[in-house]
């Protein structure tokens, strides 16, 4: 019994550390307007981008939690091939 628990918390323990290296994709987004910048999961901005059934030129957008305007990526490539470059909005 001891081995199986040992054998379990190491399995345990090694998901942990693949779920944390996921944890950290994650795209920068920037706002518009007040230049706030946010860190939003990959696999978040991910699943808008499969989910957005409008022009796939237009970058997946999240609405700023500073002053409720428009946020782009800073760069993204979506799931159809297209790069989404805005880091000229960050100085």
């Amino acid at each position: 019994k001891k081995k199986q628990r040992e054998k379990l918390l190491k399995n345990i323990g090694s998901a942990g550390i693949n779920s944390k290296k996921k944890a950290i994709e994650n795209v920068e987004f920037i706002c518009r307007t007040c230049q706030e910048i946010e860190e939003i999961p990959k696999d978040i901005v991910k699943q808008f981008d499969v989910l957005d059934g409008g022009d796939p030129m237009d970058p997946p957008r999240f609405s700023c939690e500073r002053c409720g305007n428009e946020m782009v990526p800073v760069y993204y490539k979506s799931i159809h091939g297209i790069v989404y470059d805005n880091s000229e909005l960050k100085k």
